[in-house]
C-alpha cells in the first residue's frame, strides 16, 4: 500500500520499506537476535511504517569477525 501525490491510496502499490527489517550479518540477511524491536512511525499519520529486531552484542561480534576474516 501507498499514497500517492493526490493523497489516495493504492493498496496494490508495495509498502515503501518492505524488506529493510533486516540486517546484513556475516554474508546473511537476518533479524538481530537482542530479543528487542524498534518501530519507524510516520510522524504526520502515526502508520508504522517499519518494525525491526535489535542486534545483540552477538550479532556485532559475528559481523565483525566476518568482516575481519573477508580482509
Amino acid at each position: 500500500m501507498s499514497i500517492q501525490g493526490n493523497g489516495a491510496v493504492n493498496p496494490e502499490a508495495p509498502a515503501p520499506y518492505d524488506g529493510l527489517d533486516l540486517m546484513p550479518i556475516a554474508g546473511e540477511w537476518r533479524e538481530g537476535r537482542s530479543g528487542d524491536s524498534r518501530r519507524d512511525v510516520n510522524p504526520y499519520t502515526g502508520e508504522t511504517l517499519l518494525g525491526h529486531s535489535l542486534a545483540d552484542a552477538d550479532d556485532l561480534d559475528e559481523a565483525y569477525r566476518a568482516a575481519v576474516e573477508a580482509q
